[in-house]
């Protein structure tokens, strides 16, 4: 206090010069520098406490208008004990958010998969009668359509993914085991995971959180402390099939590149390598008559008729024993993409997966362990 009292004497002293005159040299006392515990020391901890409370009930309050519980029912046939065919409907639900307010709204692939029936519902208890509009099991993203007539939507805030750090605040609002319109709050644990999808292929850029998500949350917005979307709610590691402390969602910016496309055609096309490979190691590159500390990943297969498998790449069709373990030999090694350095195959995934099919991609390869090339080929379309 003595230190801005100082200041503001300073200022209003200066304000009664009279500037036409010589300027004066004050002598000022240098700025005292703080530590962060020395701040945190000057504030009580109930005052921490309610900034804290303050701000996850302005994300809750800024956010939930633009979130919905999704409905589902699915009609499932199924034999009776005396041999007649029974149908019924077998509820499940989920959770999505306001694109635009033209009444596109975002969940995930699998909340709505098969489903025969889907109601949205918001927190004032409006409810619709919701269309499947676009779907990518891929992504596990997916786009449903109602008809507002006179009422009006308010799209949710979308942050930049790209810019996100672990340890940044995230907070998670759904439904979860049908608690409608659930919060709950963690932080950001990683970034850059690679998981399996429902399809035979990985999804990369994936965010994990330790903000709890259930069964009931998929499709939910992950929001930042501004009540921005920063992810979309999706999968969860659990042996008993409830939170763990480690969730998954996709990055808004994946989003934001297939959902326009999922309105616009109802379907997104992904560019496709066409190859499965595995990630150097010190004994795979020994085995391989490459030094060990060399990156990239090796080609272990291709799928028929594919660009990789058009362009020749070489596979993996022989095994070398390391110390009683055999490994692949004799594949390709992908060590840059368009002159960028492979680490992993989850570099490969990611890099193609921002791509287009059609696209000329250069590939740099080591060939029997020795021989350099350039290979350049064109991107298919995933099947």
């Amino acid at each position: 206090m003595k230190f801005l009292f100082l200041i503001c004497s300073v200022f209003v002293f200066i304000g009664c010069l009279d500037l036409k005159q010589d300027p004066i040299s004050l002598p000022l006392e240098p700025t005292p520098t703080l530590s962060s515990e020395q701040v945190l020391s000057s504030i009580s901890p109930d005052d921490i406490i309610s900034a804290q409370e303050l701000l996850l009930k302005s994300i809750y309050q800024k956010a939930l208008p633009s979130i919905v519980q999704v409905k589902v029912e699915t009609v499932v046939s199924q034999r009776s004990f005396f041999g007649g065919l029974r149908r019924y409907n077998m509820p499940s639900e989920g959770t999505g958010f306001i694109w635009n307010e033209k009444g596109y709204i975002v969940t995930n692939h699998h909340v709505i998969q098969n489903a025969d029936t889907v109601r949205v519902i918001f927190d004032n208890e409006t409810e619709f009668v919701a269309k499947v509009h676009g779907t990518d099991p891929h992504s596990d993203l997916a786009v449903l359509k109602i008809n507002p007539g006179n009422t009006s939507l308010t799209a949710i805030s979308l942050a930049d993914s790209d810019k996100l750090s672990i340890g940044q605040m995230a907070v998670v609002i759904g439904s979860p085991f049908g608690q409608e319109f659930s919060m709950t709050q963690g932080i950001i644990s990683g970034l850059g995971r690679t998981l399996p999808s429902q399809t035979n292929f990985a999804t990369s850029e994936i965010i994990q959180t330790d903000a709890a998500i259930n069964p009931g949350n998929s499709g939910g917005p992950l929001l930042d402390k501004t009540g921005s979307v920063i992810g979309i709610a999706s999968q969860i590691v659990s042996n008993t099939g409830s939170n763990t402390g480690v969730g998954f969602a996709i990055p808004i910016n994946t989003a934001k590149r297939i959902i326009p496309s999922l309105i616009e055609k109802k379907t997104f096309k992904y560019a496709y390598l066409g190859i499965t490979a595995f990630t150097l190691t010190s004994n795979l590159s020994k085995a391989n008559g490459v030094p060990e500390k060399t990156q990239g990943a090796l080609i272990v297969s291709v799928f028929n008729n594919g660009p990789a498998f058009k362009a020749n790449l070489r596979i993996s069709e022989k095994t070398k024993e390391i110390n009683g373990i055999e490994y692949p030999i004799g594949g390709d090694i992908i060590t840059h993409i368009d002159q960028i350095p492979i680490k992993s195959i989850n570099d490969i995934i990611e890099y193609i997966s921002n791509k287009q099919p059609n696209d000329i991609v250069s590939l740099s390869i080591i060939r029997s362990g020795k021989t350099k090339l350039n290979i350049e080929l064109k991107l298919g379309e995933r099947p």
